[in-house]
């Protein structure tokens, strides 16, 4: 079963997730011209995420080696948005939805107030092609989505229905820290092998592939087998020189493994992290060793169509990024949000961030940071996507052996003892994101707004999608300019984080 993620074109969608509960009020005045209509008010989906027991904390995004600044903010009040087209000849639908299940119609009042924020689209303008949304199928996120089709549902499902929309997935070719025990494929005289809990992954993988038939993978080994690796007895060490050729027709074999699966394996990259040797399955390579690989395998990758990804690490490495690039036939750029800033990426072409996670931050702490720097700031400088690390852990932010990310957070937390499934905030900018911008739309540059990250699409259905966050402790009125239709007024309360689509 394949289930249908995009509304049709020529239709505005507003929707709004927040702490406690996301009301989005719509009113529209005037009829489309030709389409028979009285300029009633329809409907469509808006999430509602639980509300949060005290204020926000000032933990931020971190992850082992390294953190993301932490941020103070004030505490949140209850998130609310009233929408108003001013005249527009598009129709504005709305619905209040709690998440992952349930929904209804909600009618609201116009909104008549100055505006403090106008946000200014002008399709005419175009830049990068984007890729989508996602996040990693870890040894831990495979174990808590087996056999759980509403979990799947909840993440890869249509947006107007409760899930997130997501239209990437991440997937490691061997044990990372959020694995329980240690594991790669395996080359044998018949090619590669992969081992059992490589095996439990790609069938997770065929289930997501079940509801939602068009998504796309990205793949990267963390580890290579331990007699390709200084230190083989510990979790991490170095490729060796004399390893090279094995661990590139390894990369092969699996590739070539995958494309006979019916994966749609869209990129890899040559290794997770090639900079970063710690407690977990690691390995360190050179820029001599990654020039070397890539020149090995390039020419295969290209006969599969598969794009081969430089560097896999920090926002920081962006100079050892282009070092690679300039050296050897790289298609793009993969980076994690753990070291640097977003504007070093523009310093290649094509980038693309394959990782970032959450910790413990509360919502306006979490949200604030992903809105502003994750995907604005990201999408400014170049990016063409964007991934976030687990998809699922349990409340105990696992299952993992000891090692790496104690306190990482997944875009849901499945209890596996109550089967409880609960969005986290994360959870609510992905799915924001996912509805505004679809696979091969083309980014809309925008001009910086203070206190509101904005994204905004040109998307293959002919819609134009928008992005958005209300990073600040006051309510704010915003007027949305898109090309030449008239304005469309809304009031945004505390941290929202919302969407706009027609």
């Amino acid at each position: 079963m394949t289930t249908s993620r995009r509304t049709t074109a020529r239709r505005v969608e507003l929707t709004l997730s927040a702490v406690a509960v996301a009301v989005v009020a719509a009113l529209a005045f005037g009829a489309i011209p030709g389409d028979g209509s009285d300029g009633a008010l329809d409907t469509t989906v808006v999430e509602t995420v639980p509300p949060a027991s005290s204020p926000p904390a000032t933990t931020a995004v971190t992850v082992p080696p390294t953190t993301v600044p932490p941020t103070t903010v004030p505490p949140t009040t209850v998130p609310s948005v009233v929408a108003q087209p001013v005249a527009s000849p598009r129709r504005l639908e709305a619905w209040a939805a709690a998440v992952p299940g349930g929904a209804h119609p909600i009618g609201g009042a116009p909104v008549l107030a100055t505006p403090d924020r106008v946000v200014t689209v002008d399709t005419s303008t175009t830049a990068q092609r984007w890729h989508g949304v996602g996040a990693a199928l870890t040894d831990a996120s495979a174990r808590l989505l087996a056999d759980r089709d509403d979990a799947i549902a909840t993440l890869f499902g249509d947006p107007t229905d409760g899930g997130a929309g997501l239209d990437l997935v991440r997937l490691p070719l061997s044990s990372t820290d959020f694995s329980t025990d240690d594991w790669t494929w395996a080359t044998t005289d018949d090619g590669v092998e992969p081992s059992p809990q490589a095996v439990a992954a790609l069938d997770v993988l065929d289930q997501i592939r079940d509801a939602d038939a068009g998504v796309g993978v990205y793949a990267a080994a963390w580890t290579s087998p331990s007699g390709l690796r200084t230190d083989p007895e510990r979790r991490g060490g170095h490729l060796l020189d004399e390893g090279l050729a094995d661990y590139g027709e390894l990369l092969l074999g699996q590739v070539e493994t995958l494309l006979d699966r019916g994966v749609d394996l869209r990129a890899i990259s040559l290794g997770n992290e090639p900079g970063h040797v710690g407690d977990y399955p690691t390995l360190g390579m050179t820029d001599e060793q990654m020039i070397t690989l890539a020149d090995r395998v390039a020419e295969q990758l290209d006969e599969f169509d598969v794009d081969l990804l430089a560097l896999d690490h920090n926002w920081s490495d962006a100079e050892r990024a282009a070092r690679l690039v300039a050296s050897a036939p790289f298609d793009g750029v993969a980076f994690h949000c753990y070291d640097g800033v977003p504007a070093d990426m523009a310093l290649v072409d094509d980038p693309i961030v394959t990782e970032c996670t959450a910790t413990t931050g509360e919502w306006a702490t979490s949200v604030g940071w992903m809105a502003r720097e994750l995907v604005a700031e990201s999408v400014r400088a170049g990016a063409r996507g964007v991934l976030t690390w687990n998809l699922a852990l349990d409340p105990q932010h696992g299952p993992k052996a000891a090692g790496g990310c104690d306190d990482c957070r997944g875009l849901i937390t499945v209890d596996p003892t109550t089967g409880s499934i609960e969005p986290t905030p994360e959870f609510s900018v992905m799915r924001q994101l996912a509805r505004a911008g679809d696979p091969g739309a083309a980014v809309v540059p925008t001009e910086r707004i203070d206190s509101m990250p904005i994204v905004a699409f040109s998307n293959p259905d002919g819609t134009v999608g928008v992005f958005g966050h209300n990073d600040s402790s006051e309510s704010v009125t915003v007027e949305l300019v898109v090309d030449d239709v008239a304005p469309l007024r809304f009031v945004l309360d505390p941290w929202a984080v919302f969407s706009v689509r027609g």
